[in-house]
């Protein structure tokens, strides 16, 4: 087909509005027929890009674009023009979003069917080995028997020539081939091997080994680039610079630069990273949880996945594999594991004590939960605002806890109607005594506070016999009475691998800043009742109790099967002003199972 009539009209114009000797009447012949044609208006910003490109890359005389003529151009032709550039600007952004989020995926896939091809390779090694330790073996024994032979033989020719015969030469020893590295350790808090020979010291090398990690924290540093935070009790297989198997415990993982792919099977899940930070629980009976803190990652049904699926977790997102292999969302939690290595040893220790104290402000009962919370009635959660001051116990009178490890119900202990419930699961109290039905909402940290409708005030710490608690070193919970709370024993065991709860521990009584508190020192104020309930069953109990009482330590074993431990205190008798009950340090002491574990040496 020829060209429009006007295409050849469009082109000698544009070639004399080019050279500067367009005329009136041929410029008006030009506007005319950009109005009229939608392709020559196309045409024309074609044809003046074309000429601004040329000047820039070929300047040469004839061929000259300056602002002049771009200004000459008409308004609505320039308007669609960039209009144009705008759209192909964010368009190309568009493409370019799709190709970035392809590459992720296609470096997340490229990680799995490169460790499904190593796990394949491992699987072939192990079974190639297993033949050839066999064959060693046989060869050996043949051997063995033909160097005894041999010896023999020879011992028996040299007898019998007088000892004429040389020595027959020893044979040589083949080299032993030193396994490759897959991380070192570049710190430890507490930190202790189930293998006491192990080294804890940083620099120690770690080849592809399993692990228990029985007391304390570790960090190490992977080949691939990844550093991990490894909280006991946690048994666990190194299995290559970028891979490892996490049989039970909590593992903090968080990758160095453009690191990505690295992966943390589980007994029942996967969890791929995506150039991330993120933590790992693997719960007693196999359920699988990630946490992930900054980035994002795959979260795969089964411990040895093909490429592609899985659930992807982002940013402030968690997520769960059952034991039954079913992957769903849960609520986000990132006080469950240490993203850093603290600076200190606090008074719980992984493996070894457990601390209520932590529990009750959203952490692992370890150290994680930041100081200065409180755990508010009302609403059974953990806030750093929510505030009280006095609230009839009609209002509620227990409140069960359904998002926090650890904490079953929050309960207002009174016995006005005689067996008064302190478990989620029924169980029931006769012994509470009859109380002024009021109480404080929140239980703290770091001391007494009240409310003068500007929100929590502090006005006491917690003493007793002379110490404060209330800090890392010396935890503590300040309650006021009547305040109750119990905990889920069995909720915590789920996460304590290869360790059992052997006892429950703490110092009580009425805190010593009452005296300076209360109005010069009224001596009907401050008398209290301390209980400790197993499964509704009291274990300790302390009447009346003041400031001048002291502390009083408590003792108490449990068994395996015990399954909700109670704190309460009650009024005295005499009211409930400045009834500041302390429970100093209370913690779950923790023993081990048995040695159970297997592990193979790791070198230095």
């Amino acid at each position: 087909m020829g060209q429009p009539s006007w295409r050849v009209e469009l082109s000698q114009l544009l070639m004399r509005a080019l050279e500067e000797d367009l005329k009136d009447a041929e410029r008006m012949r030009l506007n005319d027929i950009l109005k009229t044609h939608r392709q020559a208006r196309q045409y024309y910003v074609e044809f003046m890009t074309l000429c601004s490109h040329l000047r820039q890359h070929r300047p040469f005389r004839g061929l000259e674009i300056g602002p002049e003529q771009v200004a000459s151009a008409p308004s609505d032709i320039v308007s669609e023009a960039l209009d144009r550039d705008e759209q192909a600007i964010a368009e190309e952004a568009r493409r370019e979003a799709v190709i970035r989020e392809r590459e992720i995926e296609k470096a997340a896939e490229v990680s799995l069917m490169r460790f499904r091809e190593q796990e394949r390779r491992r699987l072939d090694e192990l079974a190639r080995r297993r033949y050839l330790a066999r064959r060693r073996q046989l060869t050996v024994m043949t051997a063995a028997a033909l160097v005894l032979l041999v010896v023999a033989g020879w011992a028996w020719l040299a007898g019998w020539m007088g000892g004429r015969v040389e020595p027959m030469p020893s044979p040589s020893v083949p080299p032993i081939s030193t396994p490759p590295v897959v991380a070192r350790i570049t710190r430890s808090l507490n930190g202790q091997w189930l293998r006491k020979d192990f080294s804890m010291e940083p620099g120690t090398l770690l080849t592809a080994s399993s692990l228990s990690l029985t007391h304390g924290l570790v960090e190490m540093a992977f080949e691939g680039g990844a550093q991990v935070i490894l909280q006991a009790p946690a048994a666990l297989q190194l299995e290559a610079p970028d891979r490892l198997f996490l049989k039970e415990g909590s593992v903090a993982v968080k990758l160095a630069g453009d690191s990505r792919g690295f992966v943390v099977r589980t007994p029942t899940g996967t969890v791929v990273d995506r150039g991330t930070e993120f933590g790992v629980l693997v719960r007693t009976g196999g359920g699988t949880e990630a946490h992930v803190f900054q980035g994002e990652v795959s979260l795969h049904s089964g411990s040895d996945v093909a490429s592609g699926g899985g659930k992807v977790l982002r940013a402030a997102q968690a997520g769960t594999v059952d034991e039954k292999g079913e992957v769903a969302e849960t609520g986000f939690r990132p006080d469950l594991v240490f993203r850093a290595m603290p600076d200190r040893a606090g008074f719980a220790i992984p493996g070894q004590r457990l601390s209520l104290t932590d529990i009750v402000f959203g952490g692992n009962g370890f150290g994680t939960a930041p100081e200065g919370r409180m755990c508010d009635m009302r609403r059974a959660f953990v806030s750093e605002v929510d505030y009280a001051a006095q609230i009839r116990n009609t209002e509620v009178r227990l409140r069960v806890v359904q998002a926090s490890d650890g904490i079953d119900c929050l309960f207002v202990p009174d016995g006005s109607s005689g067996s008064f419930q302190v478990t989620s699961a029924g169980h029931h109290f006769a012994g509470f005594p009859d109380t002024d039905g009021s109480y404080r909402a929140v239980i703290a940290d770091s001391g007494f506070l009240r409310d003068h409708g500007r929100g929590p005030e502090p006005i006491a710490p917690m003493v007793l016999g002379g110490r404060t608690y209330g800090t890392a070193a010396h935890p503590g919970l300040a309650m006021h009475a009547n305040r109750g709370i119990t905990f889920d024993l069995d909720t915590i065991r789920s996460a304590l691998a290869g360790m059992r709860i052997d006892r429950f521990s703490m110092l009580c009584g009425i805190s010593g800043s009452v005296r300076d508190t209360s109005a010069s020192g009224n001596r009907t104020s401050g008398q209290a009742d301390i209980w400790v309930l197993i499964d509704g069953q009291v274990r300790f109990s302390r009447k009346k109790m003041r400031v001048e009482s002291g502390p009083v330590p408590v003792d108490i074993p449990c068994s395996d099967t015990d399954r909700f431990l109670s704190l309460a205190v009650t009024d005295g008798g005499n009211g409930s002003n400045f009834d500041w009950a302390v429970f100093a340090e209370p913690a779950l002491e923790l023993v081990s199972k048995g040695d159970n574990a297997t592990q193979t040496p790791n070198s230095k």
